[in-house]
């Protein structure tokens, strides 16, 4: 029979190598972040009013 530190210590390297696998299975896309504005920046353009906008629920 193993001590019980050894075990921890095999336990625990085996979740290393699981976490270590998993990371080099991700795939991480090149997301552009949207513009912030601030309080210091202008502020963003605003769309005129074209009319009357809303939600049209057309049952099927």
């Amino acid at each position: 029979m193993l001590d019980p530190w050894i075990i921890e210590e095999i336990v625990r390297r085996e979740r290393d190598d699981q976490r270590r696998r998993d990371e080099e299975r991700r795939i991480e896309l090149p997301l552009e972040n949207p513009p912030r504005y601030h309080d210091s920046d202008p502020q963003p353009p605003v769309p005129k009013d074209e009319g009357e906008r809303g939600v049209i629920v057309i049952d099927i």
